[in-house]
């Protein structure tokens, strides 16, 4: 493996820091050789580390000095540092390669400067370096470059700002909560032609939000809270410059249309999956979706959340627009603050528009705080089950599996008994870790495995090391892929890219190693089992030596396919039959506790429960409340 795709691994491992101080010390060695600079660069970029990415953005224009992109972003990070002039230079070079972006950038600047000449002499270097003369004529002509942008989203709001109770601030500070001790404020120069946010150190607090509400400043709220957990997502739907920036009069309608068409295809995908959500025009040129979570998240499982949402629509996001997921990051660097987002019902400075909430025909809701009261929220089971759902659609699919672990095969049930000796079909459930002889003496063998599965089950997490012990222990098992992918989907903060596709080779993990990456877990039972008459180092899968020859499955035959389903079969159905006994209980406490009430019912915030009785036989039934919305949308 090579040092970047290292470095890679370690982000993607959400070993942050690691994978900075890796990345620091490769560029640092490598600032001579040639060849890979632009990507160390937008990976720098990625971890905030602006100084080192200026550096390699620089190298990469050393060795590549008509490289347009590699400007553009020297450029932006020098307007984002404030040195105008250096970002000048960078365009006025990225013009001659030619780049539109990079004309339009330069136009912003000579306008906010008012330089119309310069805009002239610009315009007139592009074409003549071969841009479109009459694409590049449509900027020169523009008294503005964001003019098009104001009411690029069709929603005008010419609506006087509503100034919320101190109830309504109070829920809002609760629903848009982020880091405790940090926010974030808007800034503009319309004579320098460039903004961007200023970290504000203290608390967000009902004084100072009321002021963002009144216009006087826009804030924006950092997501990852100091316990690196989050209380909302959310989905930034933009059109992208170029596409605002190349388009003519005539082509705004079609770029509304796409723009809309993005903000659908994100709301469909929720709808489909039972997220609530609500809608914004951000005040510029595009939409936020957001997502308020019943309980802080962390990170790591809505980082997680947004790589599989993401690689859902991505495909489908029409040309000219472009999504972007909040929290971008699985963990807040040491130093660094982590994303940040604007907060609603504000100005926003740059197009001088008062973003609004908007129902899912794009209208304008005028009473938005109202609505934030009716906002609905995203369970932590809710929200796993999904992460659980789409991991096992995308493993079934890359391991050639026929099914989903949660799926029913579809067979035509005349011709299931006319083929002799059926294969066990390649899919693993709960069951399975009480039938499967080697998987159940394994975990019951060993007490840290069992830990760990545990905590999968109860939790829905394991750390990366706790899933590196499960892969390579359990991975080298008869059916290794199958225990390691169910414990792994079960687990909301771990990627696809955990997931085994074949059984491991070599020797297993080894106890002293085991305690070494995981003591946290090794510490809480009794590790410290006897190998001693093995020749072999001490690891988990030395337990398998002691399984009696008596237990099923022990030895394969030639009946083991169809002993394997059945007794799978049997196991399933003792924990169906387990759960129905525990719903008949909760069902009779239930109804014993309806009895007790005014007029036998509960009224909760979906709808209400009601105990009834017709012909001597008392039934709970659910009556859904009056705005149609169910439980599973909670």
């Amino acid at each position: 493996m090579d040092d970047l795709s290292r470095i890679r691994e370690l982000i993607t491992q959400n070993r942050v820091n690691d994978a900075i101080q890796a990345l620091v010390e490769f560029c640092q060695s490598n600032r001579k050789s040639v060849g890979h600079h632009g990507e160390t660069a937008r990976m720098a970029e990625e971890m905030g580390l602006s100084g080192l990415a200026i550096r390699e953005y620089n190298l990469t224009v050393r060795d590549t000095p008509g490289d347009a992109q590699a400007l553009q972003a020297l450029a932006d990070l020098y307007m984002e540092q404030g040195a105008v002039q250096k970002a000048k230079n960078m365009l006025e070079r990225a013009i001659r390669v030619p780049s539109f972006d990079a004309l339009r950038t330069l136009v912003d600047i000579y306008r906010a400067e008012g330089m119309e000449v310069a805009v002239k002499t610009a315009v007139r270097a592009a074409v003549d370096a071969g841009l479109d003369a009459k694409k590049a004529g449509a900027l020169a002509g523009s008294a503005s470059a964001n003019n098009d942008i104001v009411y690029i989203d069709g929603i005008a709001d010419d609506r006087p700002p509503e100034l919320p109770a101190d109830a309504d601030i109070i829920r809002f500070l609760h629903l848009f909560s982020g880091r405790e001790n940090r926010y974030a404020r808007q800034w503009y120069s319309p004579t320098k032609g460039r903004g961007g946010y200023s970290p504000v150190d203290g608390p967000l607090t009902p004084r100072i939000l009321r002021r963002h509400f009144m216009g006087d400043q826009t804030l924006g709220v950092y997501l990852l809270r100091l316990d690196n957990t989050a209380t909302f997502f959310a989905f930034d739907i933009d059109l992208n410059r170029d596409a605002i920036q190349g388009a003519a009069s005539a082509d705004i309608s079609k770029l509304r249309r796409n723009l809309r068409k993005t903000a659908k295809l994100v709301m469909d995908m929720l709808d489909a999956m039972k997220i609530p959500f609500v809608l914004e025009s951000s005040g510029y040129k595009g939409f936020h979706v957001w997502v308020f979570l019943e309980e802080p998240l962390p990170a790591e499982v809505l980082w997680n959340l947004g790589r599989l949402l993401m690689g859902k629509i991505g495909s489908a996001v029409p040309l000219g627009c472009h999504v972007e997921f909040f929290p971008k990051q699985p963990a807040r660097s040491k130093k660094g603050y982590g994303n940040l987002i604007k907060l609603p019902l504000g100005v926003h400075l740059v197009s001088g528009r008062r973003s609004r909430f908007v129902d899912q025909d794009f209208n304008g809701i005028d009473r938005p705080f109202d609505a934030l009261r009716e906002a609905c929220f995203a369970g932590r089971d809710q929200i796993f089950s999904v992460i659980q759902s789409m991991k096992d659609r995308i493993t079934s699919t890359e391991h050639a599996t026929p099914r989903a672990f949660n799926e029913t095969p579809v067979r035509n049930e005349q011709k299931i008994y006319e083929v002799p000796g059926p294969e066990p079909l390649p899919y693993w459930t709960e069951a399975d870790f009480d039938t499967d002889p080697e998987v159940s003496w394994l975990l019951n063998k060993c007490p840290v495995l069992g830990l760990l599965k545990r905590q999968a089950d109860e939790q829905g997490r394991l750390s990366y090391d706790e899933a590196m012990v499960i892969t390579h222990t359990m991975g080298h098992l008869r059916k290794g892929v199958l225990v390691v992918n169910y414990i792994f989907s079960r687990c909301a903060n771990l990627g696809t890219e955990h997931m085994l596709k074949s059984r491991l080779k070599g020797y297993p993990m080894s106890c002293p190693k085991i305690r070494h990456r995981i003591p946290s877990i090794t510490s809480q039972v009794v590790c410290n089992c006897d190998f001693s008459d093995a020749n072999h180092y001490p690891t988990p899968n030395l337990h398998l030596r002691t399984m009696p020859e008596s237990a099923p499955g022990h030895k394969e035959s030639a009946n083991d396919s169809v002993q394997d389903l059945a007794r799978r079969y049997l196991r399933q159905m003792a924990l169906l039959d387990r759960a129905a006994q525990d719903l008949n209980i909760l069902r009779n406490d239930l109804i014993h506790a309806l009895n007790n009430t005014s007029d036998r019912a509960i009224v909760l915030e979906d709808g209400t429960l009601r105990a009834m009785t017709t012909d001597g036989i008392t039934e709970i039934k659910w009556e859904p409340a009056e705005n149609g919305k169910d439980t599973d949308n909670h």
